[in-house]
């Protein structure tokens, strides 16, 4: 269930007895364990450096997200481009090419040359 702005909803919207009509909030305990249940992983970072933290929320106005939304597409960006230890793990387990050595190094090459 979404909370826009860290205000829990009324009972209007969630039709919960435990939450007014008039808009109280529930207790914080409760509405810690009805923010959590369904919840994706979260993720904590302490004890970012000031200037770090600085840069990323200006790249984050910059790309017109909030810093949350612009961390999480960071970190799923990071984790769809696999590392080079995950390339060469995948690359160790096929089988040799039939190209011959020479030929690979002259495609090699010709590829360098058109960039």
């Amino acid at each position: 269930m979404p909370w826009r702005h860290g205000i829990a909803p009324t009972r209007m919207a969630t039709g919960r007895s435990d939450v007014t009509t008039s808009g109280s909030p529930l207790l914080v305990a409760d509405w810690r364990k009805e923010r959590q249940n369904g919840a994706m992983p979260r993720v904590q970072i302490k004890d970012v450096p000031d200037e770090t933290h600085a840069v990323l929320r200006r790249r984050a106005a910059l790309a017109h997200q909030s810093l949350q939304e612009y961390l999480l597409a960071k970190l799923i960006e990071e984790a769809a481009t696999p590392s080079l230890e995950e390339v060469l793990d995948r690359a160790s387990g096929r089988a040799g090419g039939s190209v011959p050595f020479v030929d690979a190094v002259t495609a090699l090459h010709d590829d360098r040359d058109r960039r």
